[in-house]
């Protein structure tokens, strides 16, 4: 009988041991951590909904009177990036993917991160894969040669799409946990859409200790250095729709270190109301208006203080109001930014296109990737360029010679996209054009 029961014992342990719930997707990130990780990303694909916050966008684009920032090319942007977001987020919930990890880490810097998606049985990774960065370049086998090229693995039902360099580094390093990673996503609340956990390494803090230097004096001048050193972790937690919201959470080594980080952002924070107010005082009209309330701005982003914890919250109006104050002003940023690049790219293809034809009887390429095959330029440059969530390329069109400078050579076909075009010439210089402007450039081209 004793052996009969020792039997049923150990029967029943088994049955309860394999019953144990599955780990959860943070713990199952661990093995992908190593010394270098300073942070990881955690966005909750369903909660990545801009479409609550499109009319608070367009309002405050309407009443957006900043110098320098073009409203139409702010509309323009905010609506784009809407769309693509709403269009990312139904092809990720449809590939069967829920949550996706960003993982960051020094040892990866300044190439791309990992991405971490929990899968779970039915889930469509190479449809997942092509949602991500790279995802539109073929994905190379376990064992290719170039440590830079993307890949996909699927390690305990978590997959993986990083460069190939990254799994070498798995293989021959040792995963190093943070243990104050699931407390740090968890403070960022569970209604996050996207949420950041900082969370360094005992060296990193120590490093940064050592190496940061104090702030400027015209906002307080406070030490970085300790303040870096005694923070175990920190989290910002973002929720969007029409009610958008954003926590801060710094988590100290004790409630005394708590407090002077507490103290030091704080002194910051009136140093740097003061030095705005100075500064908008010479500043027009137009500025200080879009500036808004600065007492009340400040009083929104004060430090709350408990225990080993320094928390800011922004909810309700005041993150509606930092939300609008922001978000025309960086998507106008954005696309004044991809212009810029697109110039530069296309500075690059006539310079390029000039040099083929010295070297080809004054005979311009056949097509852009000429350029790339003769090596005049990399494939980067004539790739094409992803913006407001739309593919946009470079349409090339080949000139009879180069006697034709102000012909239009090469453009950006922003057909999807209501914004004005970056357009590059046969003599080599490139310049902004409005629709109407192309079209009747390209027209008279024909003639």
């Amino acid at each position: 009988m004793k052996h009969v029961f020792r039997m049923v014992v150990a029967v029943v342990v088994l049955a309860l041991a394999q019953r144990t719930p599955a780990s959860t997707p943070v713990e199952r990130l661990a093995p992908f951590l190593d010394a270098q990780t300073i942070a990881v990303v955690r966005v909750d694909v369903a909660r990545l909904d801009l479409g609550g916050m499109e009319k608070i966008f367009a309002d405050s684009i309407e009443g957006l009177r900043t110098p320098g920032v073009d409203k139409a090319s702010a509309r323009v942007v905010v609506e784009q990036t809407v769309g693509g977001v709403r269009r990312w987020r139904e092809g990720m919930t449809a590939a069967g993917a829920k949550e996706l990890f960003v993982v960051l880490s020094l040892a990866d810097f300044p190439n791309e991160p990992a991405f971490v998606v929990p899968v779970e049985a039915g889930a469509d990774t190479k449809a997942i894969a092509r949602f991500l960065p790279y995802g539109d370049v073929p994905a190379k086998e376990a064992g290719d040669a170039d440590p830079l090229a993307f890949r996909a693995e699927v390690r305990d039902g978590m997959m993986v799409w990083a460069q190939a360099r990254l799994f070498d580094r798995l293989k021959a390093g040792k995963p190093e946990p943070r243990p104050g990673l699931a407390d740090a996503l968890a403070a960022a609340g569970e209604s996050a859409a996207i949420a950041v956990a900082y969370v360094p390494s005992a060296d990193v803090r120590r490093a940064l200790g050592e190496m940061l230097p104090a702030l400027p004096r015209e906002i307080g001048g406070a030490a970085v250095g300790p303040v870096a050193r005694d923070v175990d972790w920190a989290s910002i937690g973002v929720t969007l729709g029409a009610a958008p919201s954003a926590t801060v959470v710094v988590r100290c080594a004790t409630p005394a270190a708590a407090a002077e980080v507490g103290k030091a952002y704080a002194t910051t924070l009136t140093a740097a109301r003061a030095w705005a107010g100075r500064m908008l005082q010479q500043a027009p009209p137009e500025v200080r208006e879009a500036a808004g309330d600065l007492d009340r701005l400040a009083k929104a982003l004060a430090p709350a203080v408990k225990g080993d914890r320094v928390t800011i919250a922004l909810a309700g109006d005041d993150a509606l109001r930092v939300s609008a104050m922001i978000a025309p002003a960086l998507a106008a940023a954005r696309h004044q930014a991809a212009q810029q690049m697109a110039m530069s790219h296309l500075r690059q293809i006539t310079l390029a296109c000039v040099m083929y034809a010295d070297s080809h009887k004054g005979e311009w390429p056949p097509d852009l990737q000429a350029l790339v095959t003769e090596k005049l330029i990399t494939p980067e440059a004539i790739k094409t360029q992803r913006i407001g969530g739309h593919d946009v390329p470079f349409v090339y069109v080949k000139p009879a010679d180069r006697k034709q400078g102000a012909t239009i050579a090469v453009y950006q076909d922003l057909s999807p996209i209501k914004a004005p075009v970056v357009v590059g010439f046969v003599d080599g210089h490139v310049e902004m054009m409005d629709r109407a402007q192309l079209q009747k450039a390209l027209e008279a081209r024909k003639k």
